[in-house]
């Protein structure tokens, strides 16, 4: 059987055991890697694009996702495989994969780098292409384990557009945010070839929890500068 073949066969059959998602979106988002059981509901209709750092640039490119029962080693026993393991057809990693109903262009793509540290903890502004973001909130001590119960409210991630002031917009909104929780960015650049910024959060509330978040300018409402297409969220331990 052809690679191609054998990694299709190996997704329609790993698919076919996956739990089904209650909102069927038009774009997912994945990293290679290990889940629990409980983490993953892929849309099969979807086609899905790796983001890779070569020697030759970062490249989107149509990928074919291969997604296996494996060991869960926080919570299986010795026989159990309630896990699932994400790899391509190719076995190589890319930053991350983005699954889309319409068809992404196969390119080369300028990724932005902040230019200064991407933690988005209270009080930071980071400049990222056209835009400026800053991670707002009222940091207070609910405790006596100094720093550690440090604690912010009304958490934000607000963004501007750099070449119109007026617009601006909320991303992020956290009721709570621990000290030891540290929402980043991921990625910066032009995913879907409208030339214009898109982000990559990780917009965790918690140590333990990665929760990505993608944010593509294309399918942003009048008004937005992005709108959130996709939310992967997962757990340590």
């Amino acid at each position: 059987m052809k690679p191609a073949l054998l990694a299709l066969a190996l997704l329609l059959l790993a698919l076919s055991a996956l739990p089904a998602g209650d909102d069927m979106s038009d774009f997912a988002i994945l990293t290679i890697g290990d889940y629990h059981g409980n983490e993953l509901a892929i849309d099969s209709s979807l086609a899905w694009y790796g983001v890779f750092a070569r020697d030759s640039g970062t490249v989107v490119e149509q990928i074919g996702l291969v997604v296996t029962r494996c060991v869960d080693v926080i919570v299986d026993e010795a026989t159990d495989t309630t896990g699932y393991c994400v790899a391509t057809g190719s076995g190589e990693t890319p930053l991350f994969l983005i699954g889309s109903r319409a068809p992404l262009a196969e390119r080369l793509v300028r990724p932005l780098h902040a230019t200064t540290q991407n933690w988005l903890t209270p009080g930071n502004v980071i400049n990222i292409g056209d835009f400026t973001l800053a991670a707002l909130g009222e940091i207070t001590d609910e405790g006596d384990r100094m720093p550690y119960d440090l604690l912010t409210v009304n958490y934000r991630v607000r963004l501007y557009n750099d070449d119109d002031s007026s617009r601006s917009q909320t991303l992020v909104e956290i009721e709570r945010l621990g000290a030891d929780a540290t929402p980043s960015v991921i990625w910066a650049g032009d995913l879907d070839g409208d030339r214009r910024t898109d982000l990559l959060l990780d917009i965790t509330n918690h140590y333990n929890v990665r929760h990505l978040a993608l944010f593509l300018s294309r399918e942003a409402a009048p008004g937005e500068l992005v709108k959130r297409v996709a939310e992967l969220r997962t757990t340590g331990c």
